[in-house]
């Protein structure tokens, strides 16, 4: 942890300085409280969340990508069905999604703002249900490669749920995700 905070020091405003460090310096310590782990058997985590904030926490923490949702996002309105039965979802693969319909074009408008109603700006892909918004992937293909390798990795003993949304957007979606009878979930 300290490398991290010493690289921020030399990169960073001195004001910006503190802010990290109280985000980021306990963040080992709360992610091992979330996830009800001693501090030194956190390495194998598998952090599910519906966006990047996942892999970013793992990077920080110099932990390997053990979670299939690094650098993509699965909708608020979706995530919680997602996790309620991952393993389901998780053993399906993946189809290219090149026409979408009128509801997932509204959700993406909502979730991503300009919306060019005819052209998908990234890889977007489907399993069964779930949308899976693969928007730091140059093709679909390389998407789908990674996804794999990485569902293979996901520790199902050490597993946490991390979903971020906005709170007036997805009022509903938070309320979904807090009622989940799951353990080691977080809401930012």
């Amino acid at each position: 942890m300290r490398k991290i905070l010493i690289i921020a020091k030399k990169m960073i405003p001195v004001k910006v300085k503190k802010e990290l460090k109280l985000i980021f310096a306990p963040l080992r310590r709360v992610v091992a409280k979330i996830l009800s782990i001693k501090n030194k058997q956190i390495k194998d985590v598998s952090i599910i969340s519906n966006n990047c904030i996942g892999a970013d926490i793992s990077r920080k923490l110099y932990l390997k990508y053990n979670s299939p949702t690094v650098n993509m996002q699965v909708l608020p309105g979706q995530f919680s069905k997602f996790i309620s039965n991952l393993k389901y979802y998780l053993n399906i693969e993946p189809i290219e999604v090149l026409v979408l319909s009128e509801v997932e074009r509204c959700m993406l408008k909502e979730m991503y703002g300009v919306w060019e109603e005819d052209k998908i700006p990234f890889p977007i892909g489907r399993i069964d249900d779930i949308l899976l918004c693969f928007q730091h992937y140059n093709n679909f293909e390389d998407a789908v490669r990674a996804w794999n390798r990485r569902k293979g990795r996901v520790n199902f003993k050490k597993i946490g749920y991390i979903l971020v949304a906005d709170v007036i957007k997805y009022k509903e979606d938070i309320m979904r995700f807090y009622g989940l009878n799951i353990e080691n979930k977080l809401l930012f």
